[in-house]
């Protein structure tokens, strides 16, 4: 590729061979009038083949090709709620071992961190003491009711033994759940198989982000201690601008990439669309499921997309046949239709084109011309042309 500094050393030494060949040909056809009223036409710009080959100009058709018209949304990379995950102990605890560091991989059910503290021995020993409870209570209540049966109890040692059997159980269904957001199995407790130590477990498969503890740290009840998420569960959330968003659809395919992944389009498909307007810039979020796991991809990139809304076949230039100029498109068309005997002069001719949409180098273009739809157009180089039109009309505007 050409710099810009060294594109100036190129294009002067070219224009001035266009010059010097321009002025060989005036002289050699000063008697030719139709030359004459040629060269007053700035529209119109002469060149040779061999001048065709120094700057490189390639000669192109519009193509028929089916664009994707697009709508621009930008955004980045989201996780749903259930798929990002902070872990932290519920009781609190020393820290005895870590099996983790940040970008491991692990499965659900996996032991990330062990903690170990008395208190854990003593909730078990509670509900053992508990399950013993239940026990004497649900007897005591049975034999009250016996009792009852042989009018050697009244209702009312009945009741109160059914209220202490109750309380009992109740007591026992705290403790188990207790146990249980420790991950502790109540049976094997039951049984006298006490731990001193728990572990926090991955709530479901996936990454560790980050560890914030060491091992001998003693750590709070609820304290953040490991962060993981599900990258396999990724979407889209773009901004849709608000003068857009009447076109865009559930099921609509979005294309985007990724700074970390250049050259690379990938794909998605929109299964939601956002109900609320974002201010600054006045703008809609739209949510979009990869096609597919793409690597290297995590939550929180940003992300440029583009909401495919049609396809369309059209007529086509590439951009580099394009040239802006006062807010209208140009391009140079070949005043001939055969390109295989060309002579040594050839003549291209300015021309107005209405382009549309633009997708991957390729413009639609509306020429107003049927004779232009199988002409030849100045492709790559054509800036040239424009730079010697521009020299020539400044020529002329000094005589």
């Amino acid at each position: 590729m050409v710099n810009f500094k060294t594109m100036k050393k190129i294009i002067l030494p070219v224009f001035l061979f266009l010059s010097a060949c321009t002025g060989v040909n005036n002289h050699t056809h000063e008697h030719d009038h139709s030359l004459d009223d040629e060269s007053e036409n700035t529209e119109i710009i002469h060149i040779t083949g061999k001048q065709m080959k120094i700057i490189d100009l390639e000669l192109v058709k519009p193509k028929l090709m089916t664009l994707k018209h697009t709508v621009k949304a930008n955004g980045s990379l989201e996780l749903p709620p259930d798929k990002r995950a902070r872990l932290g102990a519920q009781y609190g605890g020393r820290v005895t071992a870590i099996s983790v560091i940040p970008g491991d991989t692990v499965q659900k059910g996996e032991s990330i961190i062990t903690l170990e503290h008395p208190e854990y021995l003593k909730l078990q020993k509670d509900y053992m003491k508990a399950v013993s409870d239940l026990e004497y209570q649900e007897k005591n209540y049975q034999r009250k009711m016996a009792l009852q049966s042989d009018s050697f109890s009244s209702q009312s040692a009945v009741d109160k033994s059914k209220v202490e059997r109750d309380m009992a159980l109740a007591n026992l269904k705290v403790l188990e759940s207790q146990l249980l957001m420790l991950d502790m199995n109540p049976k094997r407790v039951a049984k006298g198989e006490f731990s001193r130590q728990i572990d926090l477990k991955a709530p479901f498969d996936g990454y560790i982000t980050k560890v914030e503890t060491s091992i001998g740290t003693y750590v709070q009840p609820e304290q953040q201690l490991v962060e993981m998420v599900d990258i396999h569960h990724l979407h889209l959330d773009l901004n849709v601008f608000e003068k857009d968003i009447a076109l865009i659809k559930v099921g609509q395919e979005v294309l985007f990439t990724v700074p970390n992944i250049p050259g690379e389009t990938m794909h998605a498909k929109i299964y939601s669309i956002g109900k609320a307007l974002e201010v600054a810039p006045q703008s809609v979020i739209i949510h979009a499921e990869l096609r597919e796991n793409y690597p290297n991809m995590l939550p929180g990139m940003y992300v440029q997309g583009r909401v495919v809304v049609h396809d369309e076949a059209s007529n086509t230039l590439p951009e580099d046949a394009l040239l802006y100029d006062n807010g209208l498109y140009y391009a140079y068309v070949l005043e001939r239709s055969d390109t295989s005997t060309m002579d040594d002069h050839l003549a291209f001719r300015r021309v107005e084109v209405l382009t549309g949409y633009r997708d991957l180098g390729n413009v639609e273009v509306n020429i107003d011309r049927p004779d232009l739809i199988d002409a030849w157009f100045a492709g790559k180089g054509s800036f040239y042309l424009e730079a010697e039109r521009k020299k020539h009309q400044g020529n002329m505007h000094d005589h």
